[in-house]
């Protein structure tokens, strides 16, 4: 088939994206500080470095961003929110939910430039969908687009996707045209990095062509492009290129002569996950020679770079090569095992069609293993056959899913032949109806689908089979598929020769005969332009070996005469240097004399000064600290004292650490009638910024609830919000400080056993009959945002929780959860902070103070604290 020739031809074009930890740790410092549009804007992008490490937190950040998108009501915003959502989804395979998106960004957009790149990747998806005609539509869109604004370097993109498109039909002669338009572009603007590239697109379609010194002279333009801009990434992923061209030849000498010259230039890029691809190439020619040793070598190589990096969709793509190494060798056992590990990885990053293709390829290892069972091993063989049933049923459900119907169709297809192979005529008959089906008006697919029908009724001598046959040939010399043709006259003939209908036999078999030479005709140029282009390379290589050995010679003549030449100057040039060094030595000497006893008058003066300075600045620094101290002492002073809390709450901890001396964070306690007020709080900043912000929460907190007896708690946040504002000015002019806190208040009703709780940007956990439930209300902390709370008539509400005995209460901020450290460096997050309470619930309150204390001690190890934390435990 036509995409099969694509499919080997692809790999000319195929490259490796590196994500880096320092792009993505410059992206969260960027988005940490940004504000407005500009926060929002940092947020896309860091969803989509995210992506390749965890499509979840990609997804997770990219609907963040749409959140606070949508509250600046900014079409421009929005847009740009669908669209990186759209992004994410086509990444993942998920194409319908892509389409979904993109089409509401291109709605809700209001610039053409925006607009035509939507459309551009609108026909991306269309294209991997495999939907051409659609495709092709949408690229032209976005071409008229950008031609009517001028921007020349996308329309040159534009061009050069639309040849994109032609070249996976394998329409060749539509893609070269499309690519020489994208190359004129190109040219006008003087792009030579873009021109490089697209040297290595129409090398592609030359192999197409069979025009093999035609593919390999845009492949040394590429190269030598690369080479003169100073591309060092560019040119290796040529020569890679080069080495896939002569692999696809069979010329496996020079495949890995290239694809070792890429890997050499790779490793002083020392960009690891180039050089796995690269020696995921080697590894792949010595498969294919079958010297599967040495390509489990190199694999197990690219993969150890791949989990260094953390390169989680290129371990599962190497996983699935070792399972073809072991398919090979018949190894089923092994091969299972392996393309199990891909599918593992491709699940967990979320991307479908990679879901999909692993369930495939478990089904065909299945499939093949069933194969080769005897008939009297019966329970062995009707296991094996119902996972490859089983496994094929989910890569058909996947593939509908993503919208791949074609894919879809084609496993049924192969399901159907499992079943014709194990000599179940009604099982495959079901499948190859089904696979019929979802072809629909793809002729070529429903093609061999009715020739394997043809087939299955041809054994059980079924008067159908003649039908099936028929329609197979008919839709196949639409198609012009000749290897088809063949195939059905074939079959045609025998079926006539049975049945002793000779004439019609001997008219097919004529077909067939004449087909057969057409093919092997084909072929046979084709092999002869191979070894046409193999003869010229091997002239090539005996001239270049001649030159190379006449531009020696000659250079070691010159060598010679130059090193001569060399020798006498270095020789004149030593002995002046020593006169010069020994006059100059002189002239220093008598000048440092004179100049020791200066410098030692000056450097004593010096010392001094020094010395005075250290004294001053150690003085000054042991009065901060020592006010700092007392401070400290002040703001404890101010927390409740543990009777107090005991009186009310007898089991209870409360686990205080603070970032430095003071803290951000506070407690805050009060008794008013029947009523137990407690409160937990984060406020803006840590150190003495904090510290000062938690005195005046605690301050307005006891004039709200003992001076003023406000005993609601959502009426005290609200109050304490516009005292917090007004204290700080928030509410006038262009002030734009949003210093304020996060908060969680209860309030314990002693008659009703009742907590009525309120939270400011905070939560609570409540762990009751053995489950933990995190109860939250406003997402807006206390002070800051005062325009946006005013829009939006924000008001803090009340949740009521009723408690019974043995029922757990936690207040805490998020510095526990913030804390980076573990094997991977990576947050303590809220899902292992919530595990961590209900796994110590059967210990009293002292031993979970130590069993927190000990949890983060052992996770933060030797990272530095990142924040004020702040965790109490009460229980009812």
């Amino acid at each position: 088939m036509k995409i099969k020739i694509f499919a080997v031809s692809l790999l000319i074009s195929l490259g490796t994206v590196a994500q880096t930890n320092n792009a993505i740790d410059s992206l969260e410092k960027v988005v940490e500080s940004a504000k407005g549009n500009d926060k929002i804007s940092s947020m896309f992008e860091l969803s989509m470095q995210y992506l390749n490490e965890s499509p979840e937190r990609a997804f997770r950040t990219a609907y963040k961003a749409y959140y606070y998108a949508a509250f600046t009501a900014d079409p421009t915003m929005i847009s740009e929110a669908y669209f990186t959502i759209g992004l994410l989804h086509h990444k993942t395979s998920a194409f319908d939910s892509a389409m979904v998106y993109l089409n509401k960004a291109l709605k809700t957009c209001e610039t053409n430039e925006r607009s035509a790149d939507i459309l551009d990747n609108m026909g991306i998806v269309y294209r991997d969908l495999s939907r051409y005609d659609s495709a092709i539509i949408y690229h032209n869109q976005a071409l008229k687009m950008q031609q009517t604004m001028g921007n020349r370097d996308a329309v040159a993109s534009c061009y050069k996707n639309i040849g994109n498109v032609y070249m996976q039909m394998a329409k060749y002669e539509d893609a070269l045209n499309f690519y020489n338009l994208s190359m004129d572009e190109y040219s006008l603007i003087d792009d030579q990095k873009s021109i490089a590239v697209l040297c290595n697109n129409i090398a592609s379609v030359y192999v197409g062509l069979n025009k093999y010194s035609d593919a390999l002279s845009f492949l040394t333009k590429a190269v030598n492009i690369q080479d003169k801009i100073g591309d060092r990434a560019g040119e290796a992923f040529t020569l890679n290129g080069i080495g896939n061209f002569y692999f696809r030849l069979k010329v496996y000498d020079m495949a890995q002569e290239y694809y070792t010259q890429a890997l050499h230039l790779r490793l002083k890029l020392k960009d690891n996950n180039d050089i796995a691809a690269s020696q995921f190439n080697i590894a792949t020619v010595h498969r294919d020679l079958g010297n599967y040793r040495e390509a489990l070598k190199y694999y197990n190589q690219a993969l150890e770079l791949r989990e260094a990096t953390n390169n989680r969709e290129a371990q599962a793509l190497i996983y699935n090569a070792i399972g073809g190494t072991y398919k090979n060798q018949k190894s089923f056992s092994k091969a299972i095992e392996t393309y199990q590990k891909a599918l593992d990885i491709n699940l967990a990053i979320g991307s479908q069609k990679s879901v999909a293709s692993s369930y495939e390829r478990l089904g065909m290892v299945y499939r093949d293993t069933c194969l080769i069972y005897r008939s009297d091993e019966v329970n062995e063989r009707t296991a094996l056959e119902n996972k490859a049933t089983l496994f094929y049923k989910k890569a058909c459900e996947v593939y509908k899913e993503i919208g791949d119907s074609l894919n879809a169709a084609r496993v049924l297809n192969y399901h159907g032949n499992m079943f014709h192979d194990l000599g179940k005529i009604q099982s495959a008959k079901i499948y190859y109806e089904q696979a019929r089906k979802l072809y629909g008006n793809n002729k070529l697919g429903v093609a061999y689908v009715a020739y394997n029908e043809g087939k299955l009724m041809h054994e059980i001598s079924n008067a159908d089979a003649e039908k099936y046959y028929l329609e197979a040939l008919a839709l196949a010399e639409q198609c012009e598929e000749k290897n088809l043709i063949c195939d059905v006259a074939y079959s045609m003939f025998e079926m006539k020769k049975q049945a002793r209908q000779s004439e019609q036999a001997l008219a097919y078999y004529e077909k067939y005969v004449l087909l057969k030479e057409e093919i092997d005709s084909d072929r046979t140029k084709n092999r002869i332009a191979e070894m046409e282009f193999e003869s010229d390379i091997k002239v090539l290589e005996q001239i270049n070996e001649n030159q190379q050995l006449k531009i020696r010679e000659n250079e070691m003549k010159q060598s010679q005469f130059r090193i001569l030449m060399i020798l006498l100057v270095i020789v004149l040039l030593v002995i002046l240097a020593f006169l010069f060094f020994m006059y100059r030595q002189y002239v220093q000497k008598k000048n440092a004399y004179s100049m020791l006893s200066q410098k030692q008058s000056e450097l004593e003066s010096a010392y001094d000064a020094v010395k005075v300075a250290n004294e001053s600045l150690e003085k000054k620094k042991n009065q901060i600290i020592d006010s700092m101290t007392y401070a400290k002492r002040i703001q404890k002073a101010v927390l409740p004292s543990e009777e107090e809390l005991k009186t009310v709450f007898p089991q209870n901890f409360v686990y205080y650490l603070s970032k430095e001396i003071v803290s951000g964070d506070f407690y805050w306690f009060s008794e008013v009638n029947d009523f137990v007020f407690f409160a937990v709080a984060d406020c803006t900043g840590h150190g003495v910024p904090g510290a000062c912000m938690s005195m005046v929460g605690n301050t307005l907190l006891n004039q709200i609830v003992n001076e003023m007896n406000v005993t609601d708690p959502a009426e005290i946040l609200n109050i304490l919000d516009k005292e917090v504002i007004r204290n700080l000015h928030q509410n006038e002019g262009d002030d734009s400080q949003e210093d304020g806190m996060a908060i969680s208040l209860i309030r314990y009703d002693k008659k009703q056993s009742e907590i009525m709780f309120s939270g400011a940007g905070q939560k609570i956990l409540v762990v009751a009959d053995g489950k933990a439930q995190a109860v939250s209300t406003s997402m807006f902390s206390i002070g800051g945002m005062h325009a946006l709370k005013q829009d939006k008539k924000v008001v803090f509400e009340d949740t009521v929780i009723p408690v019974k005995e043995g029922t757990m209460m936690y207040l805490y901020t998020d510095g526990y959860m913030d804390q980076f450290g573990g094997e991977k460096n990576e947050r303590f997050s809220s899902s292992r902070f919530e595990e961590m309470i209900l796994e110590m619930q059967a210990l009293d309150m002292p031993e979970q103070y130590i069993n927190v204390s000990r949890r983060f001690d052992a996770w933060k190890g030797s990272e530095k604290q990142v924040d004020d934390i702040l965790i109490v435990g009460l229980k009812f």
